[in-house]
Order: structure tokens, then sequence, then C-alpha cells
């Protein structure tokens, strides 16, 4: 009977390490799930911004194509 409840305590052991090291990988693998979707979420929000640069920029350069033209018409 002793040895069973040892065997039982020994076995109860071994399965909660089995779920800790199974708990840690679960882990590890969600974080770096995390790290790629946070990798990638920077990357699209970069893109985006830098087309809003872009369209912002050239609607400067549109403004002050506009804006050389007006005071051009308005000195004749």
């Amino acid at each position: 009977m002793v040895n069973a409840v040892e065997v039982f305590k020994r076995k109860a052991r071994e399965w909660a390490q089995a779920d800790l090291g199974a708990k840690a990988e679960q882990d590890r693998m969600a974080a770096e799930q995390r790290r790629a979707d946070l990798v990638q979420l920077a990357g699209e929000f970069e893109d985006a911004v830098g087309r809003d640069i872009n369209a912002v920029s050239s609607a400067s350069l549109e403004l002050e194509v506009s804006a050389r033209s007006l005071t051009s018409v308005s000195a004749q």
C-alpha cells in the first residue's frame, strides 16, 4: 500500500512537471506570436503613414504651384 501511494505521488509530480513544461511552451509560442503580430502591425502602420505623408506632400506641392500661378496672375 505504501508503495502504491509513493507511485501515485511520483506520477502526480511527473504529470505536474509535464503540465508546467507544456504551459511554458504554450506561453513561449503565444509571446512569439504576439511579437510577430506587433511587427506586422508596426509595418502596416508605417506603410499607411508613409502613404499619408506622400499624399500631403503632393497636395502641398500642388498648392504651391497654384499659389505661384495666382500670384503671377494678380501681378499682371
